[in-house]
């Protein structure tokens, strides 16, 4: 029996119309934006599994100069179903200057929805539900985006690289030997101020869930034989010798030579 009981927005027909009318005008205004993160594959035009990929580019291309990389995957908890609706207005007003009747019709979209959970012929009484995009909705993906962006501008300000997808997020720095332990205090202080911004922003960063590897060719990675942890927001991750993006699985040495693609935009190496 699975455990996740995550709710299913039931909306007609009707709803689903209005909201592709309000994206096709809204997600333009908020792509637009300085602070919309670029990094953010899922969820908009000519953006896919396939440039989220880029990531195993630059960890080959890293490796080509001599570079290892250390990766950390992130696993945010319940990320869709913990979005704040006011820290998601206050933001929309704040940061992407939505403003007026936009910003009224979105706190009128968020506000006023309940949650039962039905067995059989019984249903729970309905409970008002002040958190959470809706599940299957038209403009609950754009909104989780952008609820996240502030995520690469934390990494920015660490000098860290930052990839994500949807809540799928990875966060990695390339380095020389001579200046690894600078690099690494500085990706450890930026998981460390993301787990702060998780707390403040109503979500919750799983550690015990989240992957730390270091990418290299065989010769290099001798050189960090003593490297044997990350500490990702307090909590000590044991180095993995592979880890899952988006299906694929990278892992130490070698690379996958080849990353194919199905139309249902799952993937395999070979």
């Amino acid at each position: 029996m699975s455990s996740n009981y995550r709710l299913i927005s039931n909306l007609n027909f009707i709803s689903k119309i209005l909201e592709r009318l309000f994206l096709s005008c809204f997600q333009s205004h908020i792509l637009k934006s300085p602070n919309f993160n670029i990094c953010q594959s899922a969820y908009r035009p000519h953006c896919s599994t396939e440039t989220a990929l880029q990531l195993l580019d630059c960890i080959y291309s890293a490796a080509d100069d001599g570079k290892p990389t250390l990766l950390i995957s992130l696993d945010p908890s319940a990320a869709f179903d913990t979005i704040d609706h006011s820290v998601l207005l206050k933001r929309l007003k704040c940061s992407f200057g939505v403003a007026g009747n936009v910003l009224s019709w979105t706190q009128s979209y968020l506000t006023g929805r309940t949650q039962s959970v039905r067995i059989g012929s019984h249903s729970s009484p309905p409970n008002p539900c002040s958190v959470g995009v809706p599940q299957g909705s038209v403009l609950g993906p754009l909104l989780f985006s952008l609820y996240t962006s502030p995520i690469s501008t934390i990494a920015n300000s660490h000098q860290v690289s930052q990839q994500q997808y949807a809540d799928d997020t990875q966060l990695y720095v390339a380095f020389l030997p001579a200046n690894y332990s600078q690099d690494i205090s500085a990706l450890e202080s930026c998981l460390n101020s993301l787990r702060i911004w998780f707390c403040e922003n109503g979500m919750a960063l799983n550690q015990t869930k989240s992957v730390a590897i270091l990418f290299g060719t065989p010769k290099r990675l001798k050189s960090f034989s003593g490297l044997k942890s990350c500490n990702v927001a307090g909590t000590d991750i044991q180095l993995s010798d592979k880890v899952k993006i988006l299906g694929a699985i990278p892992r130490l040495y070698p690379a996958p030579a080849f990353i194919i693609f199905d139309r249902s935009s799952k993937f395999v190496h070979l």
